[in-house]
């Protein structure tokens, strides 16, 4: 276990849900380090934090940023009044959230000053979480490590403004090791500049104790109401790079190919009418079935209970966001099923094409509809099924994880 004393900085972390979140926790937890995490607040967070081995410090200047979310109502109920004009104002006005950003950052490196940290690690290279470490480092003199995910690049080429590239070129040039979880994502931090020995990869893994092959009980599979049909999963937010506009509308070509299909999406976000309005297009509206509820206990259920996993993700043409890595992949295939994704971002390194399932390219459909009839159809799904298994049991889990990590931890020198 590691002397240095250190900070993680995030804008959230888990009973909050997200890949990087989870990401981050799951590291985190398997080093077996007693990291301070400085973090927003959200519902259920007390009683997660009290089982933890190490401080989880909740910050109200966090949280403020986040309660376009809809936390705010469960954290604050007698603020909730005063939620929504708030949340409309900041979304709407650059400064409010530029004051937003200041205040983050006084919180932090007041945090930095006052606990004698040794290390900082940014698990989020972006601002303003990104910029805190950049100043510790030429202020305070602290070296820090920045986490990159891939998504928060695109989207800076994609909208941001000049001075915030330069900010984020600075703060991943300025690192003393920058972390990505795909070697697609270090390869985008090479052009920016970034030496190739500061990059290091360290891959998402999965809890092979917990996603693993099960036959789920028949009130589970009753609940679901897919009488025997073939099951197509997505499970993510809803957002429009993740590509489940595309599932939806080469459903009905599936089913003449394949018979009855059901397709169930697990998750919630801003894309959900427009989702919906597919349904009612495509006329699949006996075929789909959103799934807002899904408990952290019953996804590996739902995991099993597919044929096939699938999210051809893509670049977002809204917000010019990438995949990441893609750890639905992952957890799909450590439960034995075969996956369909895009072949965009991170998503190649979790996918083994021909092996553990296909990588179509993003915006054909006709190439989604011929990979999931050969899955549906052919017979290949128990194959790549056990390859997938196989695969995550071998190279991803959360011990190598964190055995990576704590190279890059060993690497430093304070």
């Amino acid at each position: 276990m590691s002397s240095k004393r250190t900070l993680l900085l995030t804008h959230g972390y888990p009973p909050e849900k997200g890949g990087s979140y989870n990401y981050l926790h799951r590291i985190h937890k398997n080093l077996a380090e007693k990291w301070t995490v400085l973090t927003a607040r959200f519902p259920g967070d007390r009683a997660f934090d009290r089982k933890q081995l190490f401080k989880i410090k909740r910050s109200f200047i966090y949280t403020l940023l986040l309660l376009f979310d809809g936390r705010g109502g469960a954290l604050f109920p007698l603020l909730k009044p005063l939620i929504c004009p708030y949340v409309y104002i900041y979304q709407r006005t650059r400064y409010l959230r530029l004051i937003g950003h200041f205040l983050i950052l006084i919180r932090s490196l007041l945090e930095i000053i006052i606990g004698r940290y040794d290390l900082v690690i940014c698990g989020h290279a972006c601002m303003p979480i990104g910029l805190v470490g950049y100043l510790s480092r030429k202020i305070l003199r602290i070296p820090y490590i920045a986490f990159v995910y891939g998504e928060e690049l695109t989207e800076i080429e994609y909208k941001g403004h000049r001075i915030t590239k330069k900010l984020m070129r600075n703060v991943v040039i300025s690192a003393e090791r920058v972390v990505v979880c795909s070697s697609a994502t270090g390869g985008r931090l090479l052009k920016l500049g970034v030496p190739q020995n500061r990059i290091k990869l360290v891959y998402p893994g999965v809890d092979i104790e917990r996603f693993k092959p099960f036959k789920p009980g028949s009130e589970f599979l009753d609940k679901l109401g897919i009488n025997g049909d073939k099951l197509m999963l997505s499970v993510g937010r809803l957002i429009e790079r993740k590509g489940f506009d595309t599932v939806l509308d080469s459903l009905p070509d599936i089913m003449r190919s394949v018979g009855p299909v059901k397709y169930i999406i697990a998750g919630n976000g801003p894309d959900r009418k427009r989702l919906e309005l597919k349904v009612k297009e495509n006329g699949v509206e006996s075929s789909v079935i959103f799934l807002d509820g899904v408990t952290d206990e019953e996804l590996p259920a739902l995991y099993n209970a597919c044929d096939l996993f699938v999210m051809p993700n893509r670049i977002g043409k809204q917000a010019g966001d990438v995949e990441g890595f893609g750890m639905v992949f992952l957890e799909a295939s450590a439960c034995g099923k075969p996956v369909i994704g895009g072949r965009s971002g991170g998503a190649v390194e979790a996918i083994e094409h021909s092996s553990s399932g296909y990588l179509v390219h993003p915006e054909s459909k006709d190439e989604f509809i011929t990979a999931a009839v050969d899955i549906l159809k052919n017979g290949k799904g128990t194959a790549y099924g056990a390859n997938g298994l196989k695969r995550c049991r071998s190279q991803f889990t959360w011990k190598q994880s964190a055995e990576t990590m704590r190279s890059v931890l060993d690497s430093i020198s304070i």
